[in-house]
């Protein structure tokens, strides 16, 4: 079966329909274009949704919108060439095709719980803004890639995180000051 969301003028809404049935699990990868706000809770405690991608005109993750996705393992706002194997997903950077907004915002919680994400790709911008507890419970992070300039995070966004998150990202960059400072890996464009 088909998911069926609701969007309005941009605002992805509602994810309303969840079919899942743990004898005969059925996943999603959905990928959505024009969006470029997703609401508060628009996806909370969603099973079966694996990979998300949406296009480089997303712009916010309100509040809770992915807690407790528990299945979800790649959330992508970038164009990909190739979205299919764990290989190329390694190596997401070469992958990425960015066009460069002014700011990127994800609100307190917006991943909470997500005890399988691995991988989040977030578009070019000049300021990355996240806000406290927007990762926690994410013990599995493992890639952060973000070509942000700047940076506004509410204290340590990962602090939940295991300490072999990698970040990726431009060199001298608040991104590579903030992965340095709490001791993460950093890799640079």
């Amino acid at each position: 079966m088909k998911p069926v969301y609701v969007e309005k003028d941009g605002d992805l809404k509602h994810f309303i329909f969840n079919f899942y049935d743990s004898q005969d699990k059925e996943t999603w990868e959905l990928k959505f274009e024009k969006i470029n706000t997703i609401s508060a809770s628009a996806f909370k405690n969603v099973t079966g949704l694996e990979k998300i991608f949406f296009d480089n005109e997303l712009k916010i993750v309100k509040r809770e919108a992915f807690a407790n996705c528990e299945d979800l393992n790649l959330f992508c706002c970038c164009n990909l060439s190739n979205k299919k194997s764990r290989e190329e997903e390694k190596s997401i950077v070469k992958n990425i095709s960015i066009s460069k907004t002014d700011k990127f915002a994800i609100e307190a919680f917006a991943f909470s719980e997500c005890k399988n994400i691995s991988t989040i790709v977030l578009p070019e911008c000049k300021k990355l803004i996240i806000e406290k507890g927007a990762f926690s419970g994410c013990s599995v992070l493992r890639s952060f890639v973000s070509f942000a300039e700047e940076i506004d995070f509410t204290e340590n966004p990962f602090e939940d995180c295991p300490e072999s998150l990698t970040f990726v990202g431009k060199k001298n960059s608040g991104l590579e000051r903030f992965a340095r400072e709490y001791g993460y890996r950093f890799i640079d464009d």
